[in-house]
């Protein structure tokens, strides 16, 4: 068995039995193509967790994000049919010859694109809206200093013109 996070190597692929790898695209569909069964590991980020869901869902993978539960679940994929995690990926690039798993995945992962440039242009514009309103504040607040001051000055100036009559 080889344990990996990052598969560099596809000839590595053929030397385990199973792969436990985090739910990254690139892993995942390499593991497919080799025909063996994964075990994958917690999510980072949300395209890894809609990953993560598609995979259990079409029972390519077996969730492994409980640590505790990594053993119990490496000991039963190798004890019982490991034949069924790959048999249901290969049916399944099969199947989708036009629209597979990749390109789901892709779709997946433009949307989440789509969602996250939106998100930060919204973040954007709120923190442009934010420097805009603390410039006006400040520009305000320089100009009732600016008034104050001018009172001061001129109120001085009274002061020392009726001082200087007196």
């Amino acid at each position: 068995m080889v344990i990996c996070n990052n598969v560099d190597e596809f000839s590595m692929l053929k030397l385990c039995d199973l792969v436990i790898c985090s739910p990254e695209t690139q892993i995942m569909t390499k593991a497919m193509s080799a025909s063996k069964p994964m075990i994958l590991t917690a999510p980072y980020g949300s395209l890894q967790k809609k990953n993560l869901e598609y995979a259990v869902k079409n029972g390519f993978a077996v969730d492994g994000s409980d640590v505790n539960n990594i053993i119990n679940l490496i000991k039963d994929i190798l004890t019982k049919d490991n034949g069924l995690l790959v048999k249901n990926a290969i049916n399944y690039l099969s199947q989708k010859s036009n629209n597979n798993y990749i390109s789901s995945i892709i779709e997946n992962s433009e949307h989440l694109l789509e969602e996250k440039a939106r998100s930060m242009k919204e973040q954007e514009e709120a923190r442009l809206l934010e420097e805009k309103l603390k410039k006006e504040k400040i520009d305000n607040m320089e100009e009732e200093i600016n008034e104050k001051i001018d009172k001061i000055l001129t109120s001085n100036k009274k002061y020392r013109k009726k001082k200087g009559k007196e």
